[in-house]
């Protein structure tokens, strides 16, 4: 019987077909290993429970059965079976208890309970429960834990996964001939082209269009970005007083709005080697020259400004294959027509799973 744990910021899996409970002065000590290891996140007080879950396999095993039972009675509001009880989970049926460290992949927007949320959907008949911060225990069938790994695997594969995102802010005067289904959609559609960047190069020879701006980053899967095209625009919104030298000082107050396009991305991958992304576009069109109003401070004749600005927001979900690219409709800006170029291509990051895997045979408490 084994323990396989991989350490931070790798997997720890507990794999325990549970026997019969042996019964000892070392339960106590043993049951509070088993906790400390699901839960704890302090390195040294796990290397102990470890220690102490090695040397007392068989009182391991049912501590980590009551342990399992204690989490799903406090999800669901139910009482622990009893230990021994053939009813509860792992009782000699061939149910197995894993826990997974998955601390490693709880970061950006995937929180525990997504991920949680992730398994239970990939092993609908197994129970899935958040046992920590960091630690998941899935119960059920040997085979269901085949299909948990390799949901893991795939998830921790993402984690080693960045893309390159690239986007052109694309402009043409209203009379230009991009065809019917260009020309006619409306802000926010994804308009369906063969190949959009290959158009958009067509368009940009035939002098058809012009692209304003071409910027890139690179971003990790799951992790968010925001790229802002225009700029800043400055006005004087109100005016502060202060006291020195008998005098009175009047300093205006200046803030700013954003002028221009902020494009929000997430990327993930998806299963056939492409990539999901959550584009979310604000444009907001700042009208000039700003309102100015004039109003005395201490005695002095000021003009405070007050920006009027009109802002719209788009939200799509694109599927791209890698390296492929989508087209999407804009808000008109300056009197043209205006389209985002979106193109997303894989990029590798080294990342092994080869170091820091330990291994712990329940059976005689050696590490391997």
């Amino acid at each position: 019987m084994r323990i396989a744990r991989k350490l931070a910021p790798f997997a720890l899996g507990l794999g325990l077909l549970v026997p019969a409970f042996g019964g000892d002065g070392a339960a106590d000590d043993v049951a509070a290993a088993v906790r400390t290891l699901v839960t704890s996140e302090d390195a040294a007080a796990r290397d102990a429970a470890r220690r102490t879950v090695a040397a007392h396999p068989a009182e391991a095993a049912e501590a980590f059965r009551q342990l399992a039972a204690e989490l799903s009675a406090a999800r669901e509001g139910t009482a622990v079976r009893a230990a021994g009880d053939p009813a509860a989970p792992g009782s000699g049926d061939g149910t197995v208890i894993r826990v997974y460290d998955v601390r490693d992949l709880v970061v950006g927007e995937r929180t525990i309970e997504k991920l949680a949320e992730e398994l239970r959907r990939a092993v609908p008949d197994a129970e899935v429960r958040v046992a920590s911060g960091s630690s998941i225990v899935v119960i059920g069938p040997p085979e269901r834990m085949v299909t948990c790994q390799e949901r893991l695997d795939v998830a921790r594969g993402d984690a080693g996964l960045a893309f390159r995102i690239e986007l052109r802010v694309v402009r043409a005067p209203l009379t230009a001939s991009l065809g019917a289904t260009v020309s006619g959609a409306r802000p926010g559609a994804h308009i369906a082209l063969s190949d959009p960047a290959a158009q958009v190069d067509d368009w940009v020879r035939a002098g058809d269009a012009e692209v304003v701006t071409a910027p890139s980053l690179v971003t990790l899967a799951g992790q968010r970005a925001t790229l802002q095209v225009g700029r800043a625009v400055s006005y004087v919104a109100d005016f502060t007083t202060s006291h020195q030298d008998g005098g009175i000082i009047v300093e205006p107050v200046v803030e700013q709005v954003f002028d221009g396009l902020a494009v929000d991305m997430l990327p993930e991958a998806t299963t056939d080697g492409g990539c999901a992304v959550d584009v979310t576009v604000t444009a907001t069109d700042v009208d000039e020259p700003l309102d100015e109003t004039e109003r005395e401070v201490a005695g002095q004749g000021v003009r405070v400004q007050a920006p009027a600005w009109v802002r719209s927001e788009m939200r799509r979900r694109l599927a791209l294959a890698n390296g492929a690219s989508a087209l999407v409709r804009l808000p008109d800006a300056d009197g043209r027509r205006a389209y985002l170029l979106v193109a997303v291509s894989r990029v590798e990051i080294p990342y092994s799973t080869d170091e820091g895997i330990e291994v712990i045979d329940l059976g005689s408490g050696e590490s391997k």
